[in-house]
Parts: C-alpha cells; structure tokens; sequence
C-alpha cells in the first residue's frame, strides 16, 4: 500500500514458481475501494473508464506483470503510483553477499563538471542555505574525521580521490584504498540525498551488515528530522542490530517471524502491550 499524488493505492501480486498467478490495483480516491484492474493469468479486466488500456491484454504473458504493461499507456488514474514505485531506491547486500556500491551518483556531487556546487539542495525556504555537495561532505566527516575534501580526478581508474588531513599534510587515497565501511557510506550518501529531495523511498536490506551502529543510527536521524527531509522520504530497512529499537518509535518497528512453512510473518511491535 502506498500514497501517490494524495491518492492511497493497494497493489496485490501473488508469483508462482513460473508465472503470475494473480495481481490486482486499487485506488481510494474517496476512500472508497476503486478496481483499476485485476489479473488471473492471462485474464484481465480494467475499471469501467480505462478503456485506453486495452492494449495492455496483448502485452501480457505468464511472467509479465500487468502494472508494467499499463504504465506504457501513462494513465493518469495509475501513472502516479507506478512512477512512484519504480522510483524506489535499493541497498545492501546482493544475493552475493557482496556490498551494492555504485558510487556514479554520489561521485557527481564532486564532479565540477556537472552541477554548479551551489545548487541548493531543497526549495527556496527548505534548506536555502545548504548544498548538495556541502551535505554529502559533512556526512564523509561524520564517518571518518580524517577527511577534508573529495577530488574527482580525471582519466583514472580510481576517479574518486578522498582528501585527509595527517597533521600538516593533505594525504590523497584513492576510494578503493579506504575501508569497506567508508565505501559503503559513500556510495550511499548520493541515493540518500536524492531520496530526501524528491520524497522517495529508499529499502536498505541489512542495515547493520554494510554499515557501523553510529552510522546507521545517523541515517535514521537525517530520515525523521523534518529538517533534512520536509518532503517525507520514507527509509525501510531490515537489521538484526537491537541497539537501532533506541531510535524508532514503537509504531516505527515491525518483528519477523520465519514459520515452519517457510513463510515470513510481520508483526507490528505496537500490537504488543501490557503482559505481552
């Protein structure tokens, strides 16, 4: 469930092991239940209204999802919340086990040659006094007191050049000379700051495992501070680190429960109280 453009929409989707067993999309635009459509294999129906989206039938196969399909006729009844979805940022681990760290988006806040450093990161009367480019470094200090600046050299293999201060000397070490931890945290900060600026929602799986406590702790602070995110971007995350529950609110946490069937049940702490 989600709100795009004021409008709450439900989105259901249910996967077999080789296709798309069922999927359906509802708006309450009255608060009242409105079918934009529903799916069983290969069967569609659409609302009465949407008949622009007719075509999306001859899209469809067992492993195609109708909301794809639909989003190319840009309806303006489901355009809001498809685009909403689709801008959903993701991090953490890979199947891999191995640490996401594209750096492309965070590297252009340093990169002379794009944007003018000055460029605010809100509106005028948000955050009119502070950058893009000023934010991204302040969080680089936060991680490692060490750095002073960021240089994006050109015709290296190694572009990103972090800059620290050792007594008297500015020392250059190269990105992938700094620890797991720092790259982890810089390859973050681009898709963090892009998120707050355009209220989107970023899902972090793993929290604890690409990053240390007082970073994450400091990754929710900028999430719930009104302040650096005034257009509500949401942070969803996973995390065995017990130490985070002193930074959420109760209705802010939901318990994981794995049964014996292999299913995962989700339970909201608020349901818990008095002898529970």
């Amino acid at each position: 469930e989600m709100i795009a453009g004021g409008v709450r929409y439900a989105y259901h989707l249910e996967v077999a092991d080789a296709e798309i067993s069922y999927e359906a999309l509802h708006s309450y635009p009255e608060r009242r239940r409105r079918v934009l459509f529903e799916r069983e294999g290969l069967s569609i129906e659409f609302r009465r209204g949407l008949g622009g989206l007719a075509g999306t039938r001859e899209l469809l196969t067992p492993t195609t999802l109708a909301l794809s399909a639909a989003m190319r006729a840009e309806h303006p009844e489901i355009r809001p919340f498809a685009r909403q979805l689709s801008d959903i940022g993701i991090r953490g681990l890979t199947g891999s086990g191995t640490v996401q760290s594209p750096t492309s988006r965070t590297e252009s806040l340093f990169d002379d040659r794009g944007s003018p450093p000055h460029e605010t990161l809100f509106d005028e009367g948000e955050l009119s006094s502070r950058y893009e480019r000023g934010l991204a470094l302040a969080l680089l200090r936060f991680a490692d007191l060490g750095i002073d600046d960021i240089q994006v050299v050109e015709d290296k293999k190694d572009r990103v050049h972090l800059i620290h201060k050792a007594g008297d000397q500015d020392l250059s070490f190269g990105l992938a000379d700094e620890s797991a931890g720092t790259r982890m945290w810089f390859s973050l900060i681009g898709p963090m700051i892009a998120a707050l600026r355009h209220g989107q929602i970023l899902l972090f799986d793993e929290i604890d495992a690409s990053l240390h406590p007082k970073l994450s702790a400091r990754l929710l602070e900028l999430f719930q501070d009104p302040t650096t995110n005034p257009r509500g971007a949401q942070l969803i995350f996973t995390t065995h680190d017990t130490s985070l529950l002193n930074h959420l609110n109760r209705d802010e946490v939901w318990l994981t429960e794995k049964g014996s069937d292999g299913a995962t049940t989700l339970t909201a702490l608020a349901e818990y109280g008095g002898d529970k």
